[in-house]
């Protein structure tokens, strides 16, 4: 048998050397996917059991490949033996020896003897083979197996599966799911797994497929198509929470669209920001008292100042590369809170665009009369101080 061999003997031989180099990568990848899938499913547990699978499999042939590495045969020294058996030739005093001893080749002939003694391990190679090869056909045929277990398995595991497990695994599930038909129960529950999830990320295309479809054909329920057209967008008023007297206050109003791009099943998207409200702090009686003449006239700011109305309408898809909405910056004449007001309509309709006006109770008139109209209203309060009125300690 032959010996085994050092790990610093890998240094000298550049195919092990090669194979011991990439051992360490579907390891990397296992462990990558692990954490890939526990963060993009909306069930981190069921996302990392999930990945279970990828991970034993690259760690099989991580081992597989050292195990190889390690086993592979090589020679060791500069002695001399002979190239059939590795039996080492001795010094010959007494007669030549014309043939090996061991087991009778002709050694002295060109290519009888070889320099080095045999190492290796026959047995940690055919292991390093067999676990390689069990890592690499698992991972060829469990895309067939998904395949024939998603048919066999209950519907309600289906919906289990594509509302919790990461979207990437999902593609088998979701093939199943379309094959069958489901009861308005199930339709029901689906439907409410997927908005739920579209509230904190983009469903992924099949999710968002099956939800547009049901929605074309009218079988979603009522409650759920509100929340798909109430929840298309979302919307952030962005505000310090305290300014110095004289400081501007900048405001701005961010949004992330949850729909499809090419348009909802009713038409398009479309953003219309009536304005951006700031309500200063009201005077009392006795500063307003202490007012001139020219200052209640002239100086005195309005109570209620408005900025950033939209003229055109904006396509809601425009904010996946433009997540602003509308900015402002408003200064406070005085001490106190002050309070910014955002009021944005999301419009659906077929062929919506082009220049938005509001009418005098604040609705938008666009060029087609929208099928849905959402109004979202986003509050924050500012207080503004002055450092200056600060009594300082004795």
């Amino acid at each position: 048998m032959m010996a085994t061999p050092k790990a610093s003997s890998l240094l000298r031989r550049p195919a092990a050397l090669a194979l011991a180099a990439l051992a360490p990568f579907p390891l990397a990848y296992g462990l990558y996917a692990v954490i890939a899938s526990g963060v993009s499913a909306p069930s981190a547990v069921v996302g990392i059991f999930l990945s279970l699978p990828t991970l034993l499999e690259s760690t099989l042939l991580t081992a597989g490949l050292a195990l190889i590495a390690l086993g592979l045969p090589h020679r060791v020294g500069r002695s001399l033996h002979c190239a059939s058996c590795g039996y080492q030739r001795i010094e010959e005093t007494d007669r030549l020896l014309s043939n090996c001893p061991e087991c009778g080749r002709h050694w002295r002939r060109f290519g009888g003897w070889r320099v080095g003694k045999p190492a290796g391990n026959r047995a940690r190679l055919t292991k390093g083979v067999l676990l390689a090869a069990v890592a690499l056909s698992s991972a060829t045929f469990r895309a067939a197996l998904g395949e024939w277990l998603t048919a066999k398995l209950p519907t309600n595991i289906l919906v289990r599966h594509v509302l919790y497990a990461p979207p990437s695994d999902t593609e088998h599930t979701w093939a199943a799911i379309n094959r069958r038909t489901l009861t308005d129960a199930q339709k029901r529950w689906l439907a409410e797994g997927l908005l739920d999830r579209r509230r904190t990320s983009v469903l992924d295309y099949a999710s968002a497929q099956w939800l547009d479809r049901r929605l074309a054909l009218n079988e979603l329920s009522a409650a759920a198509k509100h929340r798909y057209i109430d929840e298309l967008c979302q919307f952030t008023l962005e505000a310090p929470d305290s300014v110095t007297l004289g400081q501007p206050i900048l405001v701005r109003l961010s949004g992330v669209y949850r729909g499809p791009y090419n348009g909802t099943p009713d038409g398009e998207a479309a953003i219309a920001l009536e304005g951006l409200h700031a309500r200063f702090p009201i005077p009392d009686e006795e500063e307003e008292a202490a007012r001139t003449d020219f200052e209640r006239r002239f100086l005195q700011m309005q109570a209620t100042q408005t900025q950033a109305r939209s003229e055109r309408l904006v396509s809601a898809g425009r904010l996946a590369q433009l997540p602003v909405v509308g900015s402002a910056s408003f200064i406070a004449d005085r001490e106190g809170e002050v309070t910014i007001h955002a009021r944005v309509w999301v419009l659906v309709a077929p062929g919506i665009s082009g220049a938005v006006s509001f009418n005098p109770d604040g609705t938008p008139a666009t060029n087609v009369s929208p099928l849905h109209a959402v109004r979202v209203d986003l509050t924050r309060r500012v207080t503004v101080s002055n450092p200056s009125s600060t009594t300082a300690p004795p």
